[in-house]
């Protein structure tokens, strides 16, 4: 059982886990989901949550999670640019170009 955020989502945007590296996205998303609730307030993880949702197509679950990054990184344009793409995705144009603006 985990205490703390395992070391191998320390730089989860800079390089990919173990499990999605090996196409285990099911134990990624498991693995993300118990780093997110350890440590709720790492707006990386969340965006790589949310990176994780949008590749199985869980889009509500992607936006969800992109919006909660935002709200504790409202500075970091790749939150906005992959919200954009999936909203672009559902055809929720005027949104997506609020992302982009």
């Amino acid at each position: 059982m985990w205490t703390s955020v395992p070391k191998t989502w320390a730089n989860c945007s800079s390089e990919r886990p173990f499990r999605l590296r090996h196409e285990d996205h099911k134990g990624a998303l498991s693995e993300l989901n118990r780093a997110v609730q350890l440590s709720p307030d790492l707006p990386d993880l969340i965006y790589d949550r949310a990176k994780l949702h949008e590749e199985l197509e869980n889009h509500s679950e992607a936006i969800a999670d992109l919006n909660r990054a935002a709200e504790l990184n409202p500075r970091d344009a790749r939150i906005y640019s992959l919200r954009a793409k999936i909203l672009g995705e559902l055809e929720r144009t005027v949104e997506a170009q609020a992302d982009l603006d």
